[in-house]
Parts: structure tokens; C-alpha cells; sequence
């Protein structure tokens, strides 16, 4: 059964359009800040879309209203952390929130959103 499932994966392709957990110019690493975060591994340009780093999830539909709701964050909204000069910001499209740069970022880097209590708002969180 296990080459099986071997031999399918070997059949896999992926283009530009698959899920990639976190984009090419990234990756995950140990931080001064805190634990780990995310680091660019190339020079990233100001107003780049990094790509998706929440969804919201609704679920368990009883007729009239759903059971659950809640945002689930990506590898890419997962790993990020805070900064008071941040070099990403958040854009909320519908049950969507990207990443983009507010500045060129050098490779290295690390990058940082600003908690801001006006979007844990949106994503119907405590900021704390």
C-alpha cells in the first residue's frame, strides 16, 4: 500500500497556481523577538502580496446559524510577530487577509506586523 501511495505522489504536479504553505522569497527561522518568525531568504520589494495568511472558517450549520466561526491563520499568518516599526501590513478582503510589504526588505530580515487592536477587531479577536 505504502509504494502505492508513493507512486501517486510521483504523479503530483505543481504550478504557480498550487498552495504553497509559505512563498519562495520565505522562510521560517529562529527569532530575537520571539520564537520563531518569518525570514526573507531573497530581496523582497515594497508592495509585494506575500499571499494569504488567514481564512475564516464557518461550520457546523444547524439551519440557522453556524456552530463555529473563527479565523485559521496559514504557515504564513502563524509564524509572523510584532513590531512597533513593522515592515508588512494586513489588507482583510471578506473572509481573506493578505500580507504586503510596507518597505523593501532585504534578504535576511526578518519580517514584523503591528498587533493593532482596530484589526484584531476585524478578525473578531482580543489584541489584548
Amino acid at each position: 500500500m505504502g509504494e502505492m501511495v508513493a507512486d501517486a505522489a510521483k504523479l503530483v504536479e505543481f504550478d504557480e497556481d498550487s498552495y504553497m504553505p509559505l512563498p519562495s522569497s520565505l522562510r521560517i527561522g529562529d527569532s530575537d523577538v520571539h520564537g520563531q518568525g518569518l525570514f526573507a531568504k531573497e530581496d523582497i520589494t515594497q508592495g509585494t502580496d506575500l499571499g494569504l495568511s488567514h481564512v475564516f472558517v464557518m461550520h457546523d450549520w444547524d439551519g440557522e446559524k453556524w456552530g463555529d466561526k473563527y479565523w485559521e491563520r496559514t504557515p504564513l499568518g502563524g509564524f509572523i510577530n510584532h513590531s512597533e516599526t513593522p515592515n508588512i501590513y494586513a489588507e482583510i478582503e471578506g473572509p481573506k487577509v493578505y500580507f504586503f510589504t510596507t518597505e523593501d526588505i532585504k534578504a535576511g530580515e526578518e519580517l514584523f506586523i503591528k498587533y493593532e487592536k482596530e484589526t484584531y477587531k476585524l478578525l473578531g479577536r482580543d489584541a489584548g
